[in-house]
This record gives C-alpha cells, sequence and structure tokens, in this order.
C-alpha cells in the first residue's frame, strides 16, 4: 500500500507542467541517458516531418505537427521559435540547430536537402539512420544495465536472506546460552 501512495504522489507531482518540463530537461541532459533520449526524439521528429512533408502539407505547418510528436515538452517548447524563424525566411536547418535536445546531424542532413532540392529524400534518409541508430543504442543500453539489475537483485536477495537467517541464529543462540 505504501508503494502504491508513493507511486501516486510521484505521478502527481511530475503531472506538475513546471515540474514536468525539468524532469524532461533532465532526460536530455542526462548522463548516459541522455544521448539515446536525443536519439529516440530526433529519429520520431525526422519519421513524422519526412511522412507530413511527403504528403504535400506546408513545411512550417508539417515542423508544428512533428514537433507535437516528440513527447517531450521541454525540447517540444522551443519549436515556436523555430516555426516564427522559419516564417521569416530562415532555412529549417538553421532553426533546428537551436533547438536543445535533437542531434545536429538532423540540422545537417536537412541542410543537405534544402540546398539540393531534394528535402522529402533527405528527410526519409535520415530518419532510417535515426530509427537504426534508436534501436542499436536501445539494444546498447539494456546491455550495459542487465549486469547492473543483475547485482541489485542479488542484493536484495540477500537481505531478504538475511532478514530470515539471522532470527534463527539468534534463537540458536538464546537456546546455547540457557
Amino acid at each position: 500500500m505504501t508503494v502504491a501512495v508513493i507511486v501516486a504522489l510521484i505521478r502527481i507531482i511530475v503531472g506538475i507542467p513546471a515540474v514536468r518540463r525539468g524532469v524532461d530537461w533532465m532526460k536530455v541532459h542526462m548522463w548516459g541517458f541522455g544521448k539515446l533520449f536525443k536519439v529516440v526524439y530526433t529519429a520520431r521528429f525526422a519519421r513524422t516531418l519526412s511522412s507530413l512533408y511527403s504528403s504535400g502539407m506546408p513545411l512550417v505547418s508539417a515542423v508544428g505537427v512533428a514537433a507535437k510528436t516528440i513527447g517531450n515538452g521541454y525540447v517540444e517548447s522551443q519549436f515556436d521559435e523555430v516555426i516564427t524563424m522559419v516564417r521569416g525566411g530562415v532555412p529549417l536547418s538553421q532553426g533546428l540547430r537551436e533547438v536543445d535536445g535533437l542531434l545536429k546531424k538532423l540540422s545537417s542532413t536537412i541542410l543537405v536537402g534544402e540546398e539540393s532540392g531534394r528535402l522529402d529524400v533527405m528527410l526519409d534518409s535520415i530518419a532510417e539512420t535515426l530509427e537504426a541508430d534508436a534501436e542499436q543504442a536501445t539494444k546498447r543500453m539494456v546491455t550495459l544495465l542487465e549486469p547492473i539489475l543483475i547485482i541489485f537483485m542479488a542484493l536484495i536477495v540477500g537481505c531478504i536472506m538475511i532478514g530470515v537467517m539471522l532470527p534463527i541464529y539468534q534463537s540458536y543462540s538464546a537456546i546455547e546460552n540457557a
């Protein structure tokens, strides 16, 4: 029951917009996991933008919709400035360079697409590459976490064993002393 209350409190606290934004910022800047989150967010944005732009949606609208699919409020909040810049005539690649939480590889690839006039092809290409990178990074992270989880579980089992065995040995000591 205590665990359920703690989980409920955490969910309520994280539901506060300022706290949520802080948690989202931490996801992007967290040591070890930050790079993985950036790859996943960039792949998600690139895939959505590629699909929308290839289907004929105007670039500014496609960027706005794709930004909402990222799943990180901190990163999404930076896209208002990007959309304003693009509407003002600044290339998308330059606007995306300013977004903290997306890989710089995306803006470089979009720059090539803008210069060559093949933005849809470059978006599809970078989306494929980033999705493969995200899958590989996830597998690598799971591989690194497995030994840590095994050690953590061993410590829990050890504590339980001590909790069970200690009273038994104490009762033997009490019997010997009696």
